[in-house]
This record gives C-alpha cells, structure tokens and sequence, in this order.
C-alpha cells in the first residue's frame, strides 16, 4: 500500500542491489530478441533503427542531429514536419499511399496479399453501376488554395518595385498558370489512386502555408495595409488544411487508391 505524500519510485532500491538479493530479472538478450524478430537494430546517433530488410524505421529518436546520408532517418523528419504543417491524417495518408506504390512497382505476386477476388470483381463493374463518390471536398480545396494563392502573388507583386506594365503582367500570369496546371494535375492524380495527388496537394497547401506566414510577418514589420488579404489567405489555407484532414477527402483518397490497387492486381492475377 502506497502511503500519502510518498513516491513509491523513491524508494524502491537499486538495481544492482536487488540483482544481490535475488529480487531482480533476468537481463534481456537483445540479440535473441532481434533474431526472434527478424529485424536487426542499429545506432546512428539519432535513435534507434529497426531494419527488416527492405524498409527502416526510427523507433526512438535523439537529441543529435542524424547523419545527412542516412535517407531514411532525413525522411522521418520531413514526414514529421510535414504532419505538424499540413496534418496528421494527411501525412499518414501519404506513408500508406507509398507502400501501395512501393508493391505496384515491385510487378510481383505480393500485390495480391492487399487485394481480393471479391474485391477485384466489384471494381470490375461499369462505371454507371458504382456507386458515385463524392468528389465536393477536393473541389473546396482548389478553390481555396486558388484563394490563398492569389492573395499571395498580388501581396508580394505589391511589395516589389514599380515594374513595366509587361513585366507586370507576366509576374502574375507566369506563376498563376504553372500553380493551376499544378492543381490541376494533382487532383487528376488523386482521382486516379495515384498518391503524387495527395501529394501535389499537401505541398501546394505546405508552401502557400510558409508563404502566407513569411509575407505575413514582412507586412507588420513594414507597416502594410496588405495584412488583411494575408489573414484572409491564412484563413482559406486552415480551412483547406482541415478538409485535406477530414473524413470525406480521405474517404474519397482512399476509394480511388483502392480502386487502382484492385485493377492492377486484376491484371496481375490474369496473369
């Protein structure tokens, strides 16, 4: 029984005297360990890496700062940054939509262990007899990264010197063409189950949102009256945020996929 106001951790003894006194566990045989698991563990200063052969993955990591040539380790910091910027889900969205890819490219049988006759038949079905899936939240974030994105250019075309009226208007056509043909194309992608859509996406929202915020920043150190269309393009960055994030676009994101990994295995299982 645990007496009030006591910490009952400070009173436990030490390891080396309950090993003494017969009190203590056996140590653990991390070898055996690795072997049972058929993984091995390594050391990079950063944490440490279980590696099961084909992939890695960093359980525990460190207070140093990893090695630039570990590509897995630099990986798992992008991923984590990318989840603290544009979301938890979204970012799991994409691991997942990678390892369908990594199986897709490998042109082997594994793909049929994430793929079923029945479900195979059901996406076989006219596209008329499927049900219609719901495609208005990937809409409502085009149209408001197209917002955040406008409201960008015209506040850094503003902050630059005055330019000729041609100069003027390739600055702003330029950049609105290559990020509209960029939305485009990854919102073509995710309805195909290709994960460079969800991509396109979530590093399109990523870089307006880094943007919004530095430009932000620059107006109240300048004292602009250019603020208010920065709130507002943060506004429309949030709520875009939230609905890559919510239930209906990972809903529809994972349909698509699922419909591409049935109809590659199909053809794999015809085989």
């Amino acid at each position: 029984m645990n007496l009030p106001g006591m910490n009952p951790e400070n009173n436990l003894p030490g390891y080396d005297i309950a090993r003494m006194t017969g009190y203590g566990a056996p140590d653990f045989d991390f070898k055996a360990l690795g072997a049972a698991m058929d993984c091995t563990r390594e050391f990079y200063q950063a944490g440490i890496i279980y590696a099961d052969g084909a992939q890695r993955y960093l359980v525990r990591p460190g207070q140093r700062h990893p090695n630039c040539g570990d590509n897995s380790i630099t990986g798992g910091i992008l991923m984590q940054f990318l989840s603290w910027l544009v979301g938890r889900s979204i970012t799991e969205l994409l691991q997942h939509g990678r390892e369908i890819d990594q199986v897709i490219a490998r042109q082997d049988n594994s793909i049929l262990a994430r793929s079923t006759t029945e479900l195979e038949r059901y996406f076989k079905q006219p596209a008329e007899s499927l049900p219609r899936q719901n495609g208005f939240p990937v809409a409502i974030v085009l149209m408001l990264l197209l917002i955040a994105f406008a409201f960008n250019l015209l506040t850094f075309l503003h902050a630059l010197p005055p330019l000729s009226p041609q100069i003027h208007a390739l600055s702003f056509f330029v950049p609105s063409i290559v990020v509209i043909g960029a939305i485009l194309t990854a919102s073509y992608l995710l309805a195909r189950g290709h994960t460079a859509g969800v991509a396109g996406l979530a590093c399109v929202c990523a870089m307006l949102l880094i943007s919004t915020v530095l430009l932000l920043s620059y107006s109240v150190v300048m004292g602009s009256h250019s603020g208010l269309w920065l709130i507002l393009a943060l506004a429309a960055l949030v709520g875009a945020r939230w609905i890559l994030n919510g239930q209906a676009f990972i809903l529809f994101a994972i349909y698509c996929r699922t419909q591409r990994l049935a109809s590659v295995a199909r053809q794999r299982r015809m085989k």
